[in-house]
């Protein structure tokens, strides 16, 4: 089950918060991430990618298994909008956030895959 802490995280931007409420996490991805420990993470990663992409539509997300490392991760996907310049810093402002906000040893079981549209 998800913990509660990931909440603390939209109480200082509403938009941020109503994305975060919204988004349909299906059963396989919330078991993965219980059994990997990475519910608070995987929130946080979906507000970080709501924070620094102009974001259309709902995340999906799916289960990729590596078969280079015998590891599974959840690849969240995201359709977003802007001219190639735009997705492009928006990325690097991400995934700079994203290092520095999620542990290492969590960050490999999470992948923000974004599609520019």
């Amino acid at each position: 089950m998800f913990d509660n802490r990931w909440q603390t995280l939209s109480g200082q931007n509403p938009r941020l918060a109503f994305a975060l409420d919204s988004v349909a996490i299906p059963g396989e991805a919330r078991a993965f991430c219980s059994r990997r420990q990475l519910d608070y993470d995987l929130r946080r990663t979906l507000g970080l990618a709501d924070k620094n992409f102009s974001i259309i539509g709902q995340p999906t997300f799916r289960i990729i298994e590596d078969a280079e490392c015998d590891e599974n991760y959840i690849a969240i996907h995201v359709n977003v909008k802007g001219t190639v310049e735009e997705v492009f810093q928006q990325s690097e402002t991400f995934l700079d956030e994203f290092v520095t906000s999620i542990d290492g040893s969590k960050r490999r079981f999470i992948n923000l895959v974004y599609h520019a549209i």
